[in-house]
């Protein structure tokens, strides 16, 4: 299939008209030369009249030229930079990278607290401090001392991805109490019923601005646990209420609780870090279903009922909150985005900034009503998809007006407000959607692990591609059929950068970077195998980390 040509987004063309012939009378003609005798060394002669209309149209038309040539570079830089900078503030959009990436600079990992960032830069926390390295150079900008056990950001670590990062990181100690100690509920063979929730120590919130600049306070310890929030907020949880009766029923085969249902509810504040001032607090009824309640036996004659414990994390923007009984997602202004009566929901994040939230796979249920809906970004419902709508991982900020869905074994497109696009039968029941750029989707098919290349704007099918061939190159360990798996993708714009890793036992694995050119499905490159190793997009710069007992971070390019 003949390759087309990338279309220039957002270039001027400016088209310039030849001067043929004479453009009209010199309004100043030459007088005629006087008769005389011709001088023994003549002088140069002199243009004529015609000859030098010509030359001043020439030299117009060479400066109108240079102008014109001027302005189309001055544009196609800006144009350059705002691909660019759209890219960077993508989800998975990292800058172009034409070759094999190699390392820029690397740094010690070693953390107690997690990877984060500030514009410009990735913070690493060792142990008592925050250590921020530029991104490009890798230069230590500033080293703040931390108290111990701080816990920064958060939305790096589990996405793994931070395209747009707050003006200010916010850390908290770790005041969450360990597994034993929030277990409420202890039965014993008695049946008397025992307390179990630990008190925990005064914890500490530090904000730290891009320019290394940090203010520590305390956090009222009667608002529960904490954890970083959203545009310098810190989100906290707490159990209100009685301590349910005891004792609780078991069973006596297992010894393990039968009934959890009398668990407490959950309140979730969230305030300002720097002033403690509340933004909005929530309180969350104990419903059965939702939720995690482990529960299981740590004596012979006792066991533990974990209804208290919870967790309150940012996730793609959101306020995520999940605990025995409790499961909900919160906007930074406190809207309640999932829905309560559907206890299974998940909500994400679609491209346009826009909410997906879904029960199961999103299928219609048999009256035809929706089990998904995409919301605004304020909560309020945009429209109902009927088929599994399957979020891209990585984009280049073009797929804002894109929603693509699973409707049974067929991939349709719709627009941003649910309007159908188009359909792609070809495409054997799709399942991940990798990569949404220049104007391609690269989607994984289920039938066969195959990936195939579709035209965004009409749904053609423009190449395919097997998981198999992205590394078969001969330079890496044989591995069997089905033994490879894509866990994590990237776009620089023009080619999908997948992160392909290959099972060879229990005990190893490796991973492979394959870049794979949107337009025709050509492998570019491919980076050396190596184990133990995650990538990582980060404002747009590609990031390695080695895990392992000696972690490392690294900037690619």
């Amino acid at each position: 299939m003949p390759r087309r040509r990338r279309p220039d987004h957002a270039r001027i063309t400016f088209a310039l008209d030849d001067v043929a012939g004479d453009a009209g009378p010199d309004r100043h003609p030459e007088p005629d030369p006087s008769p005389g005798p011709a001088p023994e060394e003549a002088a140069p002669p002199r243009a004529s009249g015609a000859g030098r209309r010509r030359l001043r149209l020439a030299l117009a038309g060479a400066t109108a030229v240079g102008v014109v040539v001027a302005g189309m570079a001055v544009v196609d830089a800006a144009s350059s930079r705002g691909s660019l900078e759209t890219l960077r503030r993508s989800v998975g959009g990292v800058e172009p990278v034409e070759s094999a990436p190699r390392e820029l600079w690397s740094t010690d990992a070693q953390t107690s607290g997690a990877l984060a960032a500030l514009p410009g830069l990735l913070v690493v926390v060792r142990d008592d401090e925050a250590v921020a390295h530029d991104l490009d150079s890798g230069a230590v900008r500033w080293t703040v001392p931390l108290p111990r056990t701080s816990r920064c950001g958060g939305e790096l670590e589990l996405a793994l991805t931070s395209p747009v990062p707050d003006e200010t990181l916010v850390c908290v100690t770790d005041d969450v109490p360990s597994q034993l100690a929030s277990r409420t509920l202890l039965t014993t063979t008695t049946g008397e019923a025992v307390d179990g929730t630990a008190p925990f120590l005064a914890p500490q919130v530090t904000v730290l601005d891009a320019d290394g600049t940090a203010t520590t306070r305390p956090l009222d310890a009667s608002r529960g646990w904490s954890a970083p929030g959203p545009d310098g907020t810190v989100a906290r949880f707490r159990r209100v209420g009685d301590t349910p009766a005891a004792p609780v029923p078991t069973d006596p085969s297992t010894g393990l609780p039968t009934d959890l249902s009398g668990g407490r509810a959950a309140v979730v504040t969230l305030e300002d870090a720097r002033t403690g001032a509340v933004r909005w607090e929530q309180e969350l009824p104990f419903v059965a279903e939702e939720g995690g309640c482990d529960q299981y036996s740590v004596a012979e004659d006792a066991t533990y009922a974990d209804l208290d414990g919870g967790t309150v994390v940012r996730s793609a923007g959101l306020v995520a909150v999940r605990g025995c009984g409790v499961d909900a997602r919160f906007t930074p202004e406190g809207t309640r985005v999932d829905d309560p009566e559907k206890p299974a929901d998940v909500v994400v994040q679609l491209p346009d900034g826009a909410l997906l939230r879904a029960v199961g796979r999103g299928w219609a249920a048999p009256d035809g009503t929706g089990a998904a809906a995409v919301l605004e970004p304020d909560g309020a419902l945009r429209w109902e998809p009927t088929g599994e709508v399957i979020v891209p991982t990585a984009t280049d900020g073009t797929a804002g007006d894109l929603v693509l869905t699973r409707q049974v074994t067929d991939l349709v497109a719709h627009d941003a407000t649910g309007r159908p696009r188009w359909e792609n039968a070809e495409v054997n029941s799709p399942e991940i959607a990798y990569v949404v750029a220049d104007g391609v989707a690269v989607v994984l098919q289920g039938m066969g692990s195959v990936l195939v290349g579709v035209d965004v704007e009409t749904g053609r099918t423009l190449w395919t591609r097997t998981i198999d061939e992205l590394v078969d190159d001969g330079a890496g360990p044989a591995v069997g059929p089905g033994m490879l798996h894509v866990g994590q993708a990237f776009t620089d714009g023009a080619r999908a950068l997948l992160a392909v890793s290959a099972w060879e036992d229990e005990e190893h694995s490796t991973t492979r970077l394959v870049a794979l050119d949107l337009r025709d499905g050509e492998i570019g490159w491919r980076s050396d195998a190596a184990s133990s190793t995650r990538y990582a997009a980060v404002q747009g710069r590609l990031l390695r980390l080695e895990l392992g007992d000696d972690p490392t971070v690294a900037r690619l390019g």
